[in-house]
């Protein structure tokens, strides 16, 4: 820490982000039971703590980013980009879309703090048993807000547990009816268990911010390359989609696909126990009820359209299971780019 202090002291404004961010992580007592005033007080405190460290989360990014557009670099900075634990990374930055709202259901009681809580304990530590035994994976993860950063080594592995845990966190908040939006890249980083910086973050942070419009996770296509001529293709195939646009996207509902297609390669009479498909309903209820929601708002109606569209397509036509989401620019054919 003391090295990353005295690089970054030179830039205008470092000292003070530097001391905030200090500030910043003097704990806080764990959550209470009770559900009165202190339990109010507390909630209050943590959301200050953690929308003063999304800031700094975020300030600290444009720190680097102007860091690295220096000329001439210092000696400790010169050290600190030579060391081993500055690696080949792949890096993932994602937003949760409608964080505010999702906090706000925590105070009138529409949204349990232990959904969120359990949600973001999940991010943490991913597991996912076809990975076993494919190497170590290095996965690494922050979370603040609704900001979420992830990391793991530049391997096959690495990038799989990246893309199950992405698409396990989207599908639980399509359950609630919530999206992502964020970016997959490769490129030097360092994270640990205490912070994260490098040129992966500030390229998947701006990618997230600049150029990912709808709820979707971006894949580079440098990343997308290494994936499929990777001893684990089939499992990437499954979760690399092409938009119309032109970018890749992590296929999050691939799950759907999967289970649908077991589903219509039964023989009429087979004794199989029916599947269950009623928590893709739910999550179809929910993105159908964000599309009516988003008439009065054209630019965040086409975003949600986007996901509708491929919801269906994923769905395909005249599955009895799991109807389609129906309104303005729809195509219930199942007809997706």
């Amino acid at each position: 820490m003391p090295l990353v202090r005295s690089s970054l002291a030179c830039l205008p404004g470092a000292a003070a982000v530097l001391s905030s961010l200090h500030a910043c992580r003097t704990p806080l007592p764990a959550p209470l039971d009770d559900r009165g005033g202190e339990h109010r007080l507390l909630y209050r405190a943590r959301q200050h703590r953690a929308g003063a460290q999304l800031f700094l989360f975020r300030g600290i990014a444009e720190l680097l980013r102007d860091w690295g557009n220096c000329l001439e670099w210092s000696r400790p900075t010169l050290e600190l980009l030579m060391s081993s634990q500055n690696e080949q990374r792949y890096c993932a930055f994602v937003d949760i879309l409608g964080f505010t709202e999702l906090i706000k259901g925590l105070r009138d009681g529409t949204v349990r703090y232990e959904f969120i809580r359990d949600l973001l304990k999940q991010i943490h530590r991913p597991h996912d048993p076809k990975f076993v035994g494919l190497g170590e994976t290095d996965f690494q993860a922050q979370s603040i807000s609704d900001a979420v950063a992830l990391s793991t080594r530049f391997t096959a592995a690495g990038l799989g547990i990246l893309f199950d845990t992405l698409e396990r966190l989207s599908l639980a908040l399509l359950r609630e009816g919530y999206f992502t939006r964020g970016a997959v890249c490769r490129g030097m980083l360092y994270h640990d268990a205490n912070m994260i910086f490098g040129e992966a973050l500030i390229k998947a942070y701006k990618l997230e911010a600049e150029v990912v419009k709808y709820p979707r996770i971006m894949l580079m296509k440098d990343v997308v390359d290494g994936a499929l001529a990777s001893n684990l293709k089939q499992y990437f195939v499954d979760r690399i989609k092409q938009a119309e646009d032109g970018p890749f996207f992590l296929h999050v509902l691939s799950q759907i696909e999967m289970i649908t297609g077991i589903q219509e390669r039964r023989p009429p009479d087979s004794r199989e126990p029916p599947l269950d498909f009623s928590r893709f309903e739910i999550m179809r209820n929910r993105i159908q009820a964000r599309f009516d929601q988003s008439v009065d708002n054209p630019r965040h109606f086409e975003k949600v359209q986007w996901f509708a569209r491929y919801f269906n397509d994923t769905v395909g036509s005249g599955h009895p299971e799991i109807n389609l989401i129906t309104g303005p620019g729809l195509d219930t054919a199942g007809k997706f780019g």
